[in-house]
């Protein structure tokens, strides 16, 4: 099973998700498609391991930088400098970025983020908005930030020419945190 998933991970990354076949797979993984179907009963369900994978990898990498800060709106900052940069990668942006909404969906590559950084995210903003702020508040919050990471990533790698370079979303986001560093009660 982890041959088909690293096989599999290998030409997402390279070929993309609609250029590869399982027939790619089963012959990169060294395994017969009978045992590709055992496993799998598709393709789509490959590719899901595999974003999964990618997407647990990234949230480690993004809580251990942002894990650096001492404030609860730094580590928000952190933590987005550390996703748009590893958004650059040709494995996440590949895979998570390109082939992820298109292959599962939105609203499914949404609760695939959210499953990964959702918790984080809400955690952060809460201990940012202090005890006043009600649940209902946090999560709205969260919410509406977590969708300003993912079009920031998105927009990281919308095209080669694109004119939104990490740095600049970097600065675009330290101006919608600002307002969160100030507010303590809601």
């Amino acid at each position: 099973m982890r041959a088909i998933e690293k096989a599999a991970q290998q030409l997402f990354e390279t070929r993309g998700f609609a250029d590869t076949t399982v027939d790619d797979i089963v012959s990169r993984a060294g395994v017969a498609k009978g045992a590709f179907y055992h496993h799998y009963p598709s393709k789509e369900i490959v590719f899901v391991n595999v974003l999964e994978m990618i997407q647990a990898s990234l949230a480690r990498e993004v809580a251990a930088v942002s894990a650096k800060a001492d404030t609860p709106v730094d580590r928000l900052r952190l933590g987005l400098g550390a996703y748009v940069e590893a958004c650059q990668r040709p494995r996440v942006r590949k895979v998570l970025l390109l082939d992820g909404p298109s292959v599962l969906g939105w609203q499914r590559w949404r609760e695939i983020d959210d499953k990964y950084f959702g918790k984080m995210t809400q955690r952060t903003v809460a201990a940012a908005l202090g005890p006043s702020a009600g649940p209902l508040h946090v999560s709205a919050v969260a919410a509406l930030i977590s969708g300003a990471f993912a079009e920031a990533a998105m927009l990281s790698v919308s095209s080669a020419a694109s004119a939104f370079a990490p740095k600049d979303l970097r600065a675009a986001m330290d101006v919608l945190l600002a307002g969160l560093g100030r507010c303590r009660r809601v």
